[in-house]
C-alpha cells in the first residue's frame, strides 16, 4: 500500500513550486520538513487533487487524475491549514460530516456514526466540546476538532498540514506521540510540519525539501539538530 508521485512538476503563476519530485510513500509515518515556500504544502495538495500537475500520482495503485471526491474521501483524510468553517453546526455536528463517505445513498448518520465521532472527539481530550458551537471554539480546540473528524474518516491514509501550528507545548508533544501510536496500528501518515518534538517522537521517515526540490530522506531519524543543519542551517 503506497502513494507514488512521478517526475511531479507544480507550476503557479508561472513559478515552480514543484520540480519533477518523485517519491514513493510507503512508511507508516513520514514527516515532510522544509522552510516556507519549499513545496510541502503544494506536495500533499497534489496528492489530494487540489492542484494541477505535470506527472503522474498513484494512490494505492490508482491514478488520482482518475479518482473522483468519493474514493478519494474512501483513501484518504486531511487535515489542511485552509478550512472553510460551518459555523451554524456544532462541534459533533461538524465532526460527523467525516463520516459522509462512508453513508449508502439511501442511509443518514446512525447511532454507530455518532459513537465513532465521540471516540475521537474522546481521543483528541475534548469530548466536553461536542455541544459548543464551531464559533465558540478556540483555535487550538479547532486544530484537535480536525483531527477528530479526520480520524472518524477511518481512511487508510491521514495526510496533515502543519496540525501542530495552533497547539501548546503540551498537547504538540501529544499529537506526534498519538501520531506514532496511529501509525503503529496500521495507519499510514503523511504530515508536514516544522515541529521538534514530530523528529524527536521517533519511528519516522523524514523527508526534507528545498526549493521545490527534495533533498533529504532518512528513515528512523529522531536527531532535531542533524535535521536542522540539513534543512534550517
Amino acid at each position: 500500500m503506497s502513494i507514488q508521485l512521478h517526475q511531479v512538476t507544480v507550476t503557479l503563476k508561472k513559478r515552480s513550486i514543484l520540480r519533477n519530485v518523485s517519491l514513493s510513500f510507503c512508511s507508516p509515518l513520514t514527516y515532510i520538513l522544509g522552510l516556507n515556500g519549499s513545496g510541502k504544502t503544494t506536495l500533499l495538495r497534489t496528492i489530494t487533487g487540489e492542484v494541477a500537475f505535470k506527472g503522474r500520482v498513484l494512490i494505492e495503485d490508482k491514478d488520482g487524475r482518475h479518482m473522483n471526491e468519493h474514493e478519494r474521501a474512501l483513501k484518504l483524510a486531511v487535515v489542511s491549514q485552509r478550512v472553510n468553517l460551518p459555523f451554524q453546526l456544532n462541534v459533533l455536528e461538524f465532526v460527523l460530516m467525516g463520516r459522509y463517505a462512508k453513508l449508502d445513498w439511501w442511509r443518514s448518520y446512525g447511532a454507530s456514526d455518532r459513537k465513532r465521532v465521540e471516540e475521537e472527539l474522546e481521543r483528541m481530550g475534548i469530548l466536553g466540546l461536542k455541544g459548543r458551537e464551531m464559533n465558540e471554539i478556540s483555535g487550538g480546540e479547532l486544530q484537535k476538532v480536525l483531527l477528530a473528524r479526520a480520524l472518524a474518516q477511518d481512511t487508510p491514509w491521514l495526510l496533515l498540514d502543519e496540525p501542530g501550528q495552533q497547539l501548546d507545548p503540551k498537547s504538540r508533544k501529544n499529537l506526534y506521540q498519538m501520531l506514532t501510536d496511529l501509525s503503529q496500528e496500521g495507519k499510514k501518515i503523511i504530515c508536514s510540519t516544522h515541529d521538534r518534538e514530530a523528529v524527536e517522537a521517533g519511528n519516522n521517515r523524514i523527508i526534507g525539501m528545498k526549493d521545490g526540490e527534495v533533498v533529504y530522506s532518512r528513515e528512523n531519524e529522531n536527531d532535531w539538530e542533524t535535521v536542522w543543519q540539513a534543512l534550517y542551517a
